[in-house]
């Protein structure tokens, strides 16, 4: 089984360069210098989802591969939230969909968890313990 270290040793080829435009999607909109076997530069895109911004980057790490950063701002995040090395690929195309796909779950799970105390909050409020046994014994002789 090999694995991504196996590439360490390798020395890049440069040959001629484009810029290339990548969208989808995920409303991932960017440019990039891309070469056969060059390493560009640091790669970034945006999306939005659910009223968050997410910001996905693409940075180059020492071991031929890209890591994959998010940084996430909404109306339920007081500061952004930042999210470093999510995970490492060998295409930042590809660190750039993955840092936005998990943006999206984390914004999904937090809708539901804020979603899930709001009812539970709403619930506790018009909620009222029933007494026990010997209280509800007084109460029916005082109300009486």
């Amino acid at each position: 089984m090999r694995t991504q270290t196996k590439r360490l040793n390798e020395t890049p080829k440069v040959r001629q360069e484009r810029i290339v435009t990548t969208s989808g999607e995920t409303n991932l909109t960017s440019q990039r210098n891309v070469a056969q076997g060059r390493r560009i530069a640091a790669l970034s895109g945006q999306a939005e989802h659910q009223g968050y911004r997410l910001t996905a980057r693409a940075e180059p790490v020492k071991s031929a591969l890209y890591a994959a950063h998010l940084v996430i701002e909404g109306p339920g995040c007081r500061t952004p939230r930042r999210f470093h090395a999510l995970d490492y690929f060998y295409d930042p195309a590809q660190a750039l969909r993955y840092a936005i796909r998990w943006g999206r779950i984390w914004v999904d799970l937090r809708h539901t968890k804020v979603a899930a105390e709001r009812v539970a909050s709403a619930s506790s409020a018009n909620y009222t313990e029933p007494p026990l046994k010997e209280e509800r014994a007084d109460w029916v002789d005082n109300h009486e």
